[in-house]
């Protein structure tokens, strides 16, 4: 009698040929995952436990060029879907150099979407100056949330 479902070795060797297809496909892809963050396309990449964010479109307005890195960091604990990173982030002002900052967060794989949060105390400048005169943990730098699936 002919068998009409796959044997479980074959359904396990299909996953497998799908997962590999899978890691090769965002291994290979030179411009790094896609995430958006307040309105900009991200592009993430991750070498070993070595993780960097960069604006691959910035939304209109903001002080940073394609390319510009908004952090870079590291898994410190976990795997990459469900670890903890820690790292520097930015603050950009328009005609000023970018201010680092430390940041810890977490990376989540969330069923179709993946989300990274970071949260530090973000710099704060003078007003219309380039000096950073405080760290705040309430500023709209100080809580980054990078993740798929939604494009603001």
């Amino acid at each position: 009698m002919a068998r009409l479902y796959p044997s479980p070795s074959q359904v396990a060797i299909a996953y497998l040929a799908i997962m590999f297809a899978m890691t090769l496909a965002k291994a290979e892809n030179p411009d790094g995952l896609k995430l958006y963050h307040s309105g900009s396309v991200m592009s993430v990449r991750t070498s070993g436990t070595a993780l960097t964010i960069r604006y691959a479109r910035p939304r209109t307005g903001l002080a940073v060029t394609k390319g510009t890195l908004l952090f870079t960091g590291a898994l410190t604990g976990g795997t990459w879907e469900d670890g903890e990173i820690e790292g520097k982030a930015a603050v950009f002002s328009k005609g000023c150099k970018s201010a680092p900052y430390a940041v810890t967060g977490t990376i989540r794989d969330e069923g179709p979407n993946t989300v990274i949060e970071l949260s530090g105390a973000a710099p704060v400048r003078a007003p219309g100056s380039c000096s950073v005169i405080r760290y705040s943990t309430s500023s709209n730098n100080s809580h980054l949330i990078i993740e798929s699936g939604i494009d603001e």
